[in-house]
């Protein structure tokens, strides 16, 4: 779920979520946990998109009837007690209001993820 598309949870083709027509600019990370703990995490993120929630157009983090994109990977990872202490809301200006928000590029400067394509 993305703010200019809100709507329920929703799967996209990776080819889709990443073309011309949604994305001028993207980068997709690797983590280095096993594979076991990242198909946990998988199937939490799915449970998301299961429960058909929404997009929180609110940015409140402390809720978990609607979720925003970062919000919905931080709660999957959280799910399978995996937390990242450094990736802490900052202050944005959306609109008329100010929310705390994670933002995508909060994953960058955890050590845990690694960059492995950008466009």
């Amino acid at each position: 779920v993305v703010p200019d598309k809100p709507g329920i949870v929703r799967k996209d083709l990776l080819s889709v979520y990443l073309s011309a027509a949604n994305a001028r600019k993207y980068k997709i990370l690797r983590t280095d946990f096993d594979e076991a703990k990242l198909r946990q995490v998988t199937l939490n993120a799915l449970g998301f998109f299961h429960q058909h929630l929404c997009f929180d157009s609110e940015y409140d983090l402390s809720t978990d009837t609607a979720l925003y994109c970062t919000e919905l990977v931080l709660k999957a990872f959280r799910q399978s007690n995996i937390v990242f202490p450094d990736i802490v809301p900052q202050k944005v200006k959306l609109l008329v209001n100010s929310y705390d928000v994670i933002m995508p590029g909060s994953f960058l400067v955890n050590s845990h993820f690694t960059a492995i394509e950008a466009k």
